[in-house]
């Protein structure tokens, strides 16, 4: 893999990380984690968690 895509790959998955972190963080920090009767809210946090997610798989994938 050339090294441009590999640091293609961990900065994306490093945006894609920090934005899920953030968005946990400040969840927890309002005390709304979880199920809340605002769907869109819930929905946004879980599209921020999955985003987080696939970061954390695109920074795996680039360093293996």
């Amino acid at each position: 893999m050339p090294a441009w895509e590999v640091a293609l790959k961990v900065t994306l998955g490093l945006v894609l990380l920090s934005v899920g972190g953030v968005h946990l963080v400040r969840q927890i920090r309002t005390r709304r984690y979880g199920a809340d009767d605002n769907w869109g809210r819930y929905s946004l946090s879980m599209m921020a968690l999955i985003a987080g997610f696939f970061g954390l798989g695109l920074i795996v994938s680039a360093c293996g």
